[in-house]
C-alpha cells in the first residue's frame, strides 16, 4: 500500500513564493519576463486587473468546468476547505485509482511548485 503520509509530508516540506497555473504556462511560452514581472514586481508597480480581465477569467472558468463535467460525467466532485486538505484528499483519490479529479490543489513545496490538477 502506497504510505500517503510520508508523500504529503514530503511534498509539504518547505515554503510556496506561488502558484503554476495554466496562465503561468502560457505567459511561459510567450515570454519568461512577464513570469519573472509575475513574481518579482511590486504590487503597486503592477498594472491593475480590469473589469473585462476579471469577466475573460470567469468566462474561461465556466468553460472549463462545462467542457471537463461534459468529458468526465463521472466524475465525483471532492470537496476540501484549505488546500492543504485538498491535496490530502487528492492523494487519496489517486491512491484509491479515481478516474478524473478537477481542480485539486499539488504540492511540491522543496521546489516551491503549486498548482491544480484537471485529469
Amino acid at each position: 500500500m502506497v504510505d500517503i503520509k510520508k508523500i504529503f509530508d514530503e511534498c509539504m516540506a518547505g515554503k510556496t513564493k506561488g502558484n503554476i497555473t495554466a496562465r503561468t504556462v502560457y505567459e511561459y511560452v510567450k515570454s519568461p519576463f512577464m513570469i519573472y514581472c509575475d513574481y518579482f514586481t511590486p504590487e503597486d508597480q503592477k498594472d491593475p486587473i480590469t473589469e473585462f480581465m476579471k469577466l475573460l477569467f470567469e468566462q474561461g472558468r465556466s468553460h472549463e468546468d462545462k467542457y471537463v463535467t461534459d468529458t468526465y460525467p463521472e466524475m465525483i466532485p471532492i470537496k476540501y476547505v484549505t488546500r492543504s486538505e485538498g491535496f490530502w484528499k487528492a492523494l487519496e483519490a489517486m491512491r484509491d485509482g479515481i478516474a478524473a479529479m478537477h481542480r485539486m490543489p499539488i504540492f511540491y513545496l522543496k521546489e516551491d511548485l503549486y498548482g491544480e490538477v484537471t485529469f
